[in-house]
């Protein structure tokens, strides 16, 4: 029997898209982002977490991050997508959601954990249009 759960796929394509600052210095904690390629807004990931949904607010709840006032949001389910820090690495899984999660314009599996580096695309959507770029500064 397949456990999926424990299956990772490495991605580390570089996207030429943003730049990202210097590398912190010991006193400062690294900061992940999402950075939304239309309009640049950024969104930044917690210092300590375990899993981070995202998605849409619904009558069930509101995700973790909150894509509804993104332009094209009806792109994005409710229950969209996790990523999930161990402590070293992030990592992001597509939670069957209508329209896909993408990264660097290749379709996820969803249900798989998949590895993310800086300057990785993530997509939300068939087309591209709520897109973000993945970055650590």
């Amino acid at each position: 029997m397949n456990n999926y759960n424990n299956i990772f796929v490495n991605i580390n394509v570089n996207v030429n898209i943003i730049s990202v600052s210097a590398t912190p210095t010991l006193l400062q904690a690294p900061v992940a982002k999402l950075c939304h390629l239309k309009n640049n807004q950024i969104i930044e990931l917690p210092e300590d977490f375990s899993v981070i949904k995202i998605g849409k607010t619904s009558k069930g709840g509101i995700p973790d991050i909150d894509l509804s006032s993104f332009p094209f949001s009806e792109l994005v389910s409710r229950n969209h997508a996790q990523i999930r820090f161990d402590g070293n690495n992030y990592f992001i899984k597509d939670t069957a959601s209508t329209n896909g999660t993408y990264i660097n314009k290749y379709p996820m599996l969803s249900g798989i954990w998949y590895k993310i580096a800086p300057r990785v695309q993530i997509s939300f959507d068939k087309q591209n249009i709520v897109s973000f770029v993945f970055a650590i500064s």
